[in-house]
Order: C-alpha cells, then sequence, then structure tokens
C-alpha cells in the first residue's frame, strides 16, 4: 500500500489541535466521552460536554438546535446505544436504528453548526466476520460482519461511509477511525452492557477467594484491547491529518480469550481456575488490527502495556464496586 505522506516523527501535540477550540462531546458521561474530555482539559480547549441528561441524541430538531447554540469548532461524538455481547444479540433493533439516527442527528448537525471538524468513535467491529488478519482498512467491505453484532456494526459503517459523503461534497473534515475494544478505568458498572474485558473484572473481583472464573463461549476467540487513554489520544489525534481517512486505531496485539481471561485473573491476584460455558457465544472468531496505517500517517501508537492496564482497572472497580 503506498502512503499518502512520510511518517512524522512524533505523534500529535492535543495541545496545539485543540487549545483555545469549542469542543463539543457526545456520550460526556460515558466511558470513551468522559477520557475525552479529560484529555481535552488537559490540552486547553473549552469543553462543552453532551449527555442523556442535557440532550437526546435521537431528537433530530433538538440536537441541531443544541448545536447551532453551542457553536463548536470541533464536534467529538462518543455517544453510543451499545453494551456487551448479550446485549447486542438481544437488542438487534436498538443497537442499529438508534445508533444510525444518533450517528446521522450529531453528523448532520455538526456541519450544519458550522463545525470545521467531526470526530466519530468507530469500531473495529465493522470489518467482516471473516475477515484476513491483522485486518487491514482496505478489506473493511469485503462481507458482512459478525452477526450477533451486526446491526450495531452496520451502523458504524453508515456513519464512516456518510463521513466520507460530508468529505467529498462539502469539504467537511468528517472521519470516524476504528478503534479496538476499549478497557480500562470508568468502564460500564452494568452487567448487561460490559464488554469482554469489564465483564470479567466485574466477576473477579466478586467472587471468593480460589472460585472459579466463568467465561463466556469456548475461550478460542481472539481480541485486541486498547486502554482507554491511548484509545482518547488518537480519536483526537486524527484532527492532525491533512485530509479524512479510514484509520485503525488499536495496538496491533492478538489476545485469545482464554489468554485475556488468565490475565484479568493476575491482575486481580486471584487464584481461581477458568472454567468455559460453550452454550454462550463466542462472536467473531478472530479481531486484531493492523496499525501500519496510524503508525504511517500520525506517527501514532498505543502505550499502555495490557497487564498494567488490567491492574489500574481492577483497582478501579474494586473502589467502584459497592458493598454486597
Amino acid at each position: 500500500m503506498q502512503l499518502e505522506r512520510p511518517a512524522p516523527s512524533a505523534p500529535p501535540v492535543l495541545a496545539d489541535l485543540y487549545g483555545g477550540q469549542r469542543v463539543v462531546v457526545t456520550g460526556a458521561r460515558g466511558f470513551l466521552g468522559r477520557a475525552v474530555c479529560a484529555q481535552l482539559d488537559r490540552a486547553g480547549a473549552t469543553v462543552l460536554p453532551l449527555g442523556r441528561a442535557e440532550l437526546d441524541l435521537l431528537d433530530r430538531s433538538a440536537v441541531k438546535a443544541r448545536l447551532r447554540a453551542l457553536r463548536p469548532e470541533v464536534v467529538v461524538h462518543c455517544a453510543v446505544d451499545g453494551g456487551g455481547l448479550g446485549w447486542m444479540r438481544d437488542h438487534p433493533v436498538e443497537s442499529g436504528l438508534n445508533n444510525v439516527l444518533i450517528n446521522v442527528h450529531v453528523l448532520e448537525g455538526a456541519h450544519e453548526a458550522g463545525a470545521r471538524a467531526f470526530l466519530g468513535a468507530g469500531s473495529a467491529c465493522a470489518y467482516p466476520r471473516i475477515c484476513p488478519v491483522p485486518f487491514v482498512e482496505d478489506d473493511l467491505w469485503q462481507g458482512y460482519p459478525e452477526p450477533t453484532n451486526g446491526p450495531y456494526a452496520q451502523s458504524k459503517r453508515v456513519l464512516l461511509d456518510l463521513c466520507r459523503a460530508y468529505h467529498a461534497q462539502h469539504g467537511f473534515f468528517a472521519m470516524t477511525p476504528l478503534l479496538a475494544n476499549l478497557y480500562g478505568p470508568g468502564d460500564h458498572l452494568d452487567p448487561g452492557r460490559a464488554h469482554v474485558v469489564a465483564a470479567l473484572l466485574q466477576r473477579v473481583i466478586r467472587l471468593p477467594a480460589g472460585a472459579p472464573l466463568e467465561v463466556w463461549g469456548t475461550g478460542t476467540p481472539t481480541r485486541e484491547l486498547l486502554y482507554i487513554d491511548d484509545a482518547a489520544e488518537g480519536l483526537l489525534s486524527c484532527l492532525a491529518l491533512s485530509e479524512p481517512a479510514v484509520l485503525n486505531l488499536g495496538t496491533g496485539m492478538e489476545h485469545s480469550i482464554a489468554a485475556l481471561a488468565q490475565a484479568v485473573l493476575d491482575a486481580a491476584d486471584h487464584s481461581g481456575a477458568l472454567v468455559f460455558d460453550p452454550t454462550k457465544p463466542d462472536g467473531q472468531p478472530r479481531k486484531c488490527l493492523s496499525t501500519a496505517r496510524a503508525e504511517a500517517l500520525l506517527g501514532w501508537r498505543a502505550r499502555t502495556p495490557l497487564a498494567e492496564g488490567l491492574r489500574a482497572a481492577v483497582t478501579w472497580y474494586r473502589a467502584a464496586e459497592p458493598p454486597r
């Protein structure tokens, strides 16, 4: 693959990109949104947070009116109606329809409000279920996503293609980089909506000493894990590009669910064994992103080792989990 320009010597400095800028963050009370707001605060931006309490993103007119009133220079869209594999399987309509509407309303509203840029949080789940590993951006459209969360994945594809369309037709800088599975402090406390790492962590910290950890599925599928602060930094760094691009943000490291579950046990200093439940869905067989394009175009790499990130997450969960 021929690269558009040489690799920069260092990743972007967020203060240079966002200092003094008015930045709307949707989903600002959520997992990724809080981390994005924290990074923007440190960069000297004027952060304009929008959560569910401030705005119903399913209301198109309300979204347009609020964004016009806020006059953002940049909109960072982190809001999502989603959850873990079980929630996606049981709520295909909400995970597809609601996210398509939310994404379209915010992208449309950002452009009409006069923002100079839109950054949306995409997902590696948009890749085909069967795809060469590591996932390369050019393979995104080569098949249907994992059916268990197909409608949600398709909503991410719709947003990505509409970003391309807004740039092509209006010259609007709009892009939605594809993020690996996120984990870290601040993740879901609701077991019904927790993704793989959050679900495992919550089970581990509730276990009696030496009790086994139950793991959904066979343990053979693989996942790539991206620490939350790295994800926020990578997403915001995309504003440094000269033009929007389809771009993976991850670590480029693949872990089986079994190995990940063992790493969670180790991070929590729990001595119990692993017990797998093959009656539960495995989801996509393999997930691992190629990070070559992000490194070449942005000079950006994830910095947090998995063991370090898991230890930080365990500490946070133990403090956040109410006593039982």
